[in-house]
């Protein structure tokens, strides 16, 4: 029995043997936040705290 089968409809897989799935996987989109720098998802956040706190 395949062990794929043994999982609920709907299951994602997260790693395979050589490397780390993405999901939702990222798209060629400079502005998909997926592809975004660390500086400016840093940022981004910055700007939700600041928003939410104020």
């Amino acid at each position: 029995m395949d062990s794929e089968l043994s999982f609920p409809p709907g299951t994602s897989r997260l790693l395979s043997r050589s490397e780390i799935i993405l999901v939702p996987t990222p798209s060629q989109d400079p502005n998909d936040p997926l592809n975004w720098s660390k500086r400016r998802k840093a940022w981004n956040f910055t700007l939700v705290l600041a928003v939410t706190v104020a």
